[in-house]
């Protein structure tokens, strides 16, 4: 389960990341997919976030220590690509310092 601002109305709805697609919703009252996009691959992990500030949450995948990230729900190539993390870490996505473009990070077992 994701949630983001996908239509940047201001609200947080719900997203699935199902195999290498996101389906989104804009709306928590109708279960009603508005976004089909396939990105990524079935290994990768989901991440999603406000990558350039613009009040609107995009998507993005987590693959081998490497996050790909995209700008606008279509498909495409990852529009920025950050070297983070180990292969077996999971992606976090904040804006950490509260304000801003939301930013990586990643949580690791020991």
């Amino acid at each position: 389960m994701l949630a983001g601002d996908w239509n940047g109305d201001g609200y947080d709805t719900p997203g699935v990341w199902r195999a290498g697609v996101f389906y989104l919703t804009n709306s928590n009252l109708r279960p009603t997919t508005d976004v089909v996009l396939p990105y990524g691959d079935a290994r990768d992990l989901p991440a999603v976030g406000d990558w350039d500030g613009n009040g609107t949450d995009t998507v993005g995948v987590f693959r081998n220590g490497t996050f790909l990230l995209r700008n606008a729900l279509t498909p495409g190539l990852a529009e920025a690509t950050v070297p983070f993390g180990d292969v077996g870490d999971r992606p976090l996505v904040a804006a950490w310092k509260a304000r801003g473009p939301s930013t990586v990070g990643v949580s690791r077992k020991y």
